[in-house]
């Protein structure tokens, strides 16, 4: 008799806002990026129309998607939530990206990011 292995698959349960609570919303930030920095960084502010507002300096360089985990590595500390609440969306090959974030409200968000930017 042949052995039966069990599938490891993960059941993929759509969750709303009712199993999460008031966290599940989601917001959109666009930032620009410099990689290769000496230190990692945030640097101005909510602003009007045009380039973004925000910029992240990295330390990884801008090869093979390392830059882009460098920037989600650092919203995530900036913004005191886990990895998984910092998503890439869109600008994977560009220095303009724009990141969904979970975890934290936009107004708490933005007054976090002001607050590093400040202590830079």
């Amino acid at each position: 008799m042949a052995k039966v292995r069990e599938s490891k698959k993960t059941s993929l349960r759509k969750s709303g806002p009712s199993s999460l609570g008031a966290q599940a919303s989601s917001w959109f930030l666009v930032v620009g990026v410099k990689p290769g920095q000496s230190r990692c960084f945030l640097r101005g502010g909510p602003s009007g129309e045009g380039a973004p507002s925000w910029v992240v300096g990295v330390r990884e360089p801008a090869r093979e998607g390392r830059a882009n985990e460098g920037v989600v590595r650092a919203l995530a500390g900036f913004l005191g939530v886990s990895l998984s609440s910092v998503t890439l969306v869109s600008g994977h090959g560009s220095r303009i990206k724009r990141l969904s974030i979970t975890g934290v409200t936009e107004s708490e968000g933005l007054s976090r990011l002001r607050a590093e930017s400040e202590a830079d």
